[in-house]
């Protein structure tokens, strides 16, 4: 029995209403302001957007459940209530029967991508994660801290543990001829900026202050949810305390750049903050 366009449209509508409070951060890594983004972000953007939608059609699915179940379970011998939850709730479980296999079917596709032609025992350990073979999940490929995680393929800013972030930095900067000593260039996991003269206290900041980006400039890190703009949260992991959101503030000049709380280069210094 194939659902109704009654209960697609219902599973929507529900989808879109719990839209606001499913979501925990953006969809799309910050790296993007810039279009400085690394193989790693496109994959992370992707499973986001994979678990967000899985996110809200489960939550969506297990509401209908309970509604149409106590539909039934209430119907006092009404027999139009009676086929109308039963109705309902055959419908709903087609539907989360749709959902694992949705997820089933997207997890072979990206092992057959990843995973090298012929090579059935990896394919086979990615797909079920077999315990003997050490398998790994596909969406994890790309997990990590420090610097091993930011030479994986991540982009500019992205966090990479403690508030610290993802960035091309120069481990021996010549001030007197403006150039990096022998090439010593490396994408990094710190604090610091690409010369190394400026100090951040976290991913947060470093967006905020970022010299040509400024629709982060009024990004903090907050303790309190409800001082965020809606559909502007970076996440926890941009500050360097758990309990910290990294968000636009609604209150005007009370994010790191606007309130002037940006690390100062020394005099000798020409970047002038955030690369």
């Amino acid at each position: 029995m194939i659902p109704n366009k009654k209960s697609i449209i219902n599973l929507l509508v529900l989808g879109l209403l719990v839209l606001p409070a499913s979501v925990y951060g953006q969809v799309l890594p910050p790296c993007t302001a810039t279009g400085n983004c690394g193989l790693c972000d496109f994959i992370q953007t992707f499973i986001n957007i994979i678990r967000w939608v899985l996110g809200i059609l489960g939550g969506s699915a297990l509401f209908l459940m309970v509604w149409h179940g106590f539909t039934w379970l209430t119907s006092g011998g009404n027999n139009e209530k009676i086929e109308s939850g039963r109705k309902g709730l055959m419908h709903t479980v087609i539907g989360i029967f749709i959902i694992i296999g949705s997820w089933f079917i997207i997890n072979a596709v990206m092992v057959m991508l990843i995973a090298n032609p012929g090579d059935d025992t990896t394919k086979a350990n990615l797909l079920f994660k077999t315990a003997a073979g050490g398998g790994q999940e596909w969406f994890k490929f790309c997990a990590g801290t420090d610097d091993a995680l930011c030479q994986q393929g991540y982009g500019e800013g992205t966090p990479c543990g403690d508030g610290n972030f993802c960035l091309l930095r120069c481990g021996n900067w010549n001030a007197a001829n403006g150039l990096c000593a022998g090439g010593n260039e490396k994408i990094t996991c710190g604090l610091k900026n690409y010369f190394g003269n400026l100090d951040y206290e976290n991913a947060c900041q470093y967006w905020s202050c970022h010299s040509s980006r400024t629709e982060f400039q009024n990004y903090n890190c907050t303790t309190n949810a409800d001082n965020c703009v809606s559909g502007k949260i970076l996440g926890p992991d941009y500050c360097d305390d758990g309990n910290n959101i990294c968000c636009e503030i609604k209150a005007a000049d009370n994010g790191y750049k606007t309130s002037g709380n940006c690390p100062v280069p020394p005099e000798t210094a020409s970047d002038g903050g955030a690369e």
